[in-house]
């Protein structure tokens, strides 16, 4: 340049105003609430801390409940079979006649179970011969004629009959099938073992 001509100056707006952006380009600066005072609320389907220990306590509960029903069927099974065992009952009855017919109504339900029971008219000792030749069971015919004489001639039942009668029981029960022997069970646990008073 010429030594004898004043160098020119810019203004300090000549070019405009300078633009200034904001701290955040992409959109105003989040600001994080006092002590988290707007927090979002916690996620609906998050249980709270303190239903998990109540949720189980319940569910022990409630397990203990059904431990203790269970037991109590069982218990309660257990005392019905007890209650309702010939063995047991002719056992401890007053007299060798309700012995005897306990045993005897007692053969006539387990025998029902496999399908076996008197036809209208059938005398005690003529039931014994038809179904004890299957399974062989002699002391069944012994037992039902003795039963017989005791209910229709009032002859006194002796310790002998009364023993094969328990032999007979002994005998068709342990012949009785799988079904048969649960359907006895059953039947005792819910029913009983029948009259005791009289003889078809």
């Amino acid at each position: 340049p010429d030594a004898g001509e004043p160098t020119p100056t810019l203004p300090p707006d000549a070019g405009g105003p300078t633009p200034t952006l904001p701290p955040d380009a992409g959109g105003p600066t989040p600001t994080v609430p006092p002590d988290g005072a707007d927090a979002p609320p916690p996620d609906a389907d998050d249980p709270p801390d303190g239903d998990a220990p109540n949720r189980a306590w319940w569910i022990a509960l409630i397990a203990l409940l059904a431990l203790a029903l269970i037991a109590a069927a069982v218990l309660w099974v257990r005392a019905r079979l007890r209650a309702s065992d010939p063995l047991r009952l002719s056992a401890a009855a007053p007299s060798a006649e309700q012995a005897a017919m306990i045993l005897y109504r007692a053969i006539l339900t387990l025998l029902a179970q496999a399908g076996q029971a008197p036809l209208s008219g059938e005398t005690p000792g003529a039931f014994a011969r038809r179904v004890a030749a299957q399974p062989a069971n002699p002391d069944f015919v012994a037992f039902a004629d003795a039963v017989a004489l005791l209910s229709y001639g009032r002859v006194a039942m002796g310790k002998q009959a009364l023993a094969q009668g328990r032999r007979a029981y002994a005998a068709f029960l342990h012949g009785l099938k799988r079904g048969e022997r649960l359907r006895f069970a059953l039947t005792r646990v819910f029913r009983g073992l029948g009259d005791f008073s009289a003889i078809p």
